[in-house]
């Protein structure tokens, strides 16, 4: 996934667990081993670094969705346009 690539802290977070990990064994069952390892830290590191994501895009639409039905109705204030704005911007990320 290019989002934790392009984050900046995976690069250490990956080279700091990488080297953690001690296993004995033949070169290819070392690295299956170490990538067992790291799937497992990486979910936990992504769902600290990015949160839930199915949740935070179901927030987000809804968030939306609100805005909209209340511009249809009786127009937005300045603060509800920028915040319609900012939230689709997020979506779209």
């Amino acid at each position: 996934m290019n989002s934790w690539i392009e984050h900046p802290q995976y690069k250490a977070f990956f080279h700091e667990r990488w080297i953690k990990y001690c296993i004995e064994g033949w070169a290819a069952f070392k690295l299956k081993e170490k990538l067992k390892l790291f799937k497992s830290d990486l979910r936990g590191w992504n769902k600290v670094t990015f949160g839930n994501i199915d949740f935070n895009i179901d927030t987000k639409k809804e968030e939306i969705e609100i805005l909209d039905r209340i511009d249809n109705a009786m127009g937005l204030e300045e603060a509800e346009i920028i915040q319609r704005n900012k939230s689709t911007a997020e979506l779209i990320k």
